[in-house]
């Protein structure tokens, strides 16, 4: 189930607020700039479906995502047992950074956590399968995948380069508690 919990810097492991609720997920996120909603999926795809596979099946929502934040292109991550596509972008995240550009995922299978620290509070988003987010160019964040790492998600943006995570040095991500995803 998709949960919001919001944190303090100073108190990083009491959170301020929990909810499970779609409708307050997305203002609160909204609130701070990032966009959350549910989509819908294709439950018939299998495990072993190739990326441009899913990234057909999935064409007319990602054109939908694309024309609404003027996104011009889409690959898939993906992070299992058996692929490791973009497994550098995915296992270097947790350390807070940043992005010139919107960083935009739309889980497919699986999911993840995404920390958003924004002034003296962080939103800790945890995805799952049907949930899109897109977190706006220079919030500071970082994703955990969990100890398994076990998911897909079609990620959305306009230029490669601005993909390139600028990391911020602030130790916070170390604080927070993780969820086992």
């Amino acid at each position: 189930m998709t949960e919001l919990a919001v944190f303090a810097n100073l108190q990083p492991c009491v959170p301020v607020r929990i909810t499970t609720d779609a409708i307050e997920i997305e203002e609160a996120l909204a609130a701070i700039g990032t966009r959350y909603r549910r989509l819908s999926i294709i439950h018939d795809l299998p495990d072993a479906t190739d990326g441009q596979a899913v990234l057909d099946a999935y064409g007319d929502e990602i054109e939908r995502i694309a024309a609404e934040g003027g996104y011009r292109s889409a690959d898939l991550l993906r992070a299992d047992s058996r692929h490791r596509e973009g497994a550098l972008q995915w296992l270097c995240a947790g350390d807070e950074h940043v992005h010139a550009e919107d960083e935009v995922r739309f889980f497919v299978r699986g999911g993840g956590a995404f920390y958003l620290h924004v002034k003296h509070l962080i939103y800790r988003v945890t995805c799952e399968c049907g949930d899109l987010l897109a977190i706006a160019a220079g919030v500071s964040h970082w994703f955990d995948a969990g100890s398994a790492g076990d998911f897909v998600a079609i990620r959305l943006y306009n230029d490669p380069s601005g993909w390139i995570p600028r990391f911020t040095g602030d130790a916070i991500s170390a604080y927070v508690p993780r969820v086992g995803v």
